[in-house]
């Protein structure tokens, strides 16, 4: 049981850290702040003189709370929220990490609602008991049921890809460009396994007749993504291109599609849900 539990909580989680999504997300949960706010009513809402007012604004203050939160993470932190390495206990521990913002929050405009004294610990633990109440529930159950309902539909899309890997002869060579340099690397579209970005580096992995070799070029993946156009190097990640003609199987998890490719036993290039679609074609 508790091996299940384990494995469950270290599931990639699908999630997303764009700014559009952000926002989404952030009005979404204020919605649903003042929906559930409005409905019954707590912190003292009921005795107000005007009850909607009070609930659009704690309704308010938990979307900009929210937004600040998900901008703070990925710009400030660095946390790629659309990684492998983005499980679910994390998931889980950053919706904790929210609630107690919100409920900070929640508390300063509570004392400037009801004139509470702020030093009065009591009045904030029943502000955090009752934010929480509310929040962490629905929201764990969601983020279970999102993780549940992404894996098997990831999956069964997996199942329905059957790759045909070719190996053909190592005639197409491409100039691959070296930022600021007049240089390039020359590598044959029939050795890439797939290219990697790695900040302001892309790190690129050949299946040569010595076996894995990576090399670093000092490049941004989409100029790289232009230099390979036409040939069957494509995006599946934002951080990975993948040759498409190299894959051996293909596996789901809640994140998107994995896939397994020549050469290489221990590490599978993601497909994120954005590229699905492209590699159903394939």
């Amino acid at each position: 049981m508790l091996q299940r539990l384990k494995a469950f909580l270290n599931q990639p989680y699908p999630d997303r850290d764009d700014v559009p999504s952000m926002i989404q997300g952030a009005v979404v949960g204020g919605l649903v702040v003042f929906f559930i706010l409005f409905v019954f009513q707590p912190f003292g809402i009921s005795q107000s003189n005007r009850p909607v007012s009070v609930c659009l604004i704690f309704g308010g203050i938990s979307m900009g709370v929210a937004l600040l939160y998900d901008l703070g993470q990925r710009f400030l932190l660095g946390i790629k929220k659309d990684t492998p390495s983005w499980t679910f206990w994390k998931w889980t521990l950053s919706v904790i990490g929210l609630i107690l913002c919100i409920s900070l929050a929640n508390y300063a405009a509570s004392y400037l609602f009801y004139s509470r004294h702020v030093s009065d610990l009591r009045v904030f633990a029943n502000v955090l008991y009752g934010t929480f109440l509310i929040a962490i529930f629905p929201v764990s159950l969601f983020g279970a049921v999102n993780l549940i309902r992404n894996l098997k539909a990831n999956q069964k899309i997996a199942e329905d890809i059957h790759p045909q890997p070719v190996s053909k002869p190592a005639s197409d060579i491409r100039e691959l460009p070296i930022h600021q340099s007049d240089k390039t690397f020359r590598a044959a579209v029939d050795q890439i396994l797939f290219i990697e970005a790695q900040q302001n580096y892309v790190r690129i992995c050949l299946l040569t007749e010595k076996g894995i070799q990576k090399e670093m070029l000092r490049n941004t993946l989409a100029r790289i993504e232009s230099a390979l156009e036409t040939s069957p190097i494509k995006r599946s990640h934002r951080s990975f291109l993948v040759n498409t003609q190299k894959i051996l199987a293909v596996s789901g998890n809640a994140q998107g599609l994995k896939l397994k490719l020549q050469g290489l036993a221990d590490f599978e290039v993601p497909v994120s849900r954005k590229y699905i679609p492209d590699f159903r074609q394939n």
